[in-house]
This record gives structure tokens, sequence and C-alpha cells, in this order.
């Protein structure tokens, strides 16, 4: 009877196993050195260790640590984790990722470089199927096309769109080199909102401008 309830357990874990391996939502695992089973509450973790690489489509998932939930249908990324899908590459301590809806949620040191931007902060909520980011805590955003770096402590990136907000000690810096001597342009204030396809900015709330000499 033990054995038969064994047998029963393992053949459990395999069929979990073989449903994350080959998803309907497209999600595979490539590789990990080491992968268990364990019931925590009542739900199925499955447990993956060292060396672990995931893909979605063109999604490919890096960490040294993933667990998936099956009741939440949620992958906990742990340890040196970056997601790249070809062009956004995203970084952080740890990522919860929710596969069917391809929504990273970032947590720790986070970071996340584009073709043509970039974005830092330690909490981050970031869509790889509309590339919007919904960023807290000492948010940076830079703009290497027209070399403007913006600060807060809240912000919200869409790169489609080419607009960002941020908000709380918000500061924008835009740096202008094509002359003989750089020019420094910068925007103090409490929201900032930039259109980085125009190239301009609009702030509210409490704003000082500075540029060389000129002070407003």
């Amino acid at each position: 009877m033990k054995s038969f309830l064994m047998i029963k357990w393992l053949l459990f874990l395999l069929i979990g196993f073989f449903s994350i391996a080959y998803g309907s939502d497209g999600l595979r695992l490539l590789h990990a050195d080491k992968n268990i089973g364990e019931k925590i509450d009542g739900q199925l973790v499955r447990i993956f260790m060292g060396n672990v690489h995931f893909q979605q489509d063109t999604l490919h998932m890096y960490c040294d640590e993933a667990r998936f939930l099956d009741k939440e249908n949620k992958l906990e990324f742990l340890g040196n984790v970056h997601i790249s899908d070809g062009t956004n590459t995203l970084w952080a301590e740890r990522i919860d990722y929710y596969p069917d809806i391809k929504q990273a949620i970032c947590k720790g040191s986070v970071r996340i470089k584009g073709k043509n931007d970039s974005l830092a902060a330690e909490y981050l909520k970031y869509s790889f199927e509309n590339k919007k980011a919904t960023a807290q805590q000492n948010v940076f955003l830079f703009n290497r096309d027209e070399n403007v770096r913006i600060w807060g402590q809240y912000g919200f990136h869409n790169p489609q769109e080419e607009y960002s907000f941020v908000k709380g000690n918000a500061r924008l810096v835009r740096i202008d080199t094509s002359g003989s001597k750089a020019d420094t342009f910068t925007v103090d204030a409490q929201r900032l909102e930039y259109f980085a396809q125009k190239d301009y900015a609009v702030a509210t709330d409490s704003v000082f401008i500075t540029q060389d000499a000129l002070r407003a």
C-alpha cells in the first residue's frame, strides 16, 4: 500500500513537472541542475535549482533558483535573475513572473535596458506584452538619444509612446553636447512628464529651472 502511494505521488510530481516544461502558455524549462517537488500549504510547488533557464516565445529567463506555484500559475525567480526578449533585458534580485499575461513583478536593484532607454528602481511592474513599466523607490530613467536623465520616487514609462512620468522630488537633467561647450538644463519639481519624441517636458508643483547662469 505504501509503495502504491509512493508511486502515485511520484507520478503526480512527474505530470506536474512536464506541464511546466511544456505548458499551454508556451513556457518551457530548458535547463536546471536539479528539480524537486514539494507540497506547501496544500499547494504543489516545483523547485528548480542551479543554472535555471526557462523560455517563453522570444523570452529567455535565467536564475539560480526558480519556484513554480501551480494555483497561482506563477514563477518565482531568485538569485542572478535576468530576463531578455532580444531587445530588452531585465535584472532584479527577485522576479515574480506570470506567464499567462507575460507580466513581471521585480524587487531589489531592478534595472531594465532597452534599445534607446533604460530604467532603474527598487520595485518595478513590467509587461513584456506592451513594454509598459511602473516603478517605485529611487526611480531613474535615461534616454540615450536625447541624453536626458530623470529621477523620482514613482515613475511610469511607455517606450512605444515615448512617454515618461515621475513624481516625488522629480528631477530632469538634459546635457546638450552639440555645441563647443556642454549646456546643462535642469528642472526640479514634484511632478514631471517627458515626451521624448518631441523632446519636451511638463513640470508642475514647486518648479525650479536651471540652465548655466539662468535660474527660474
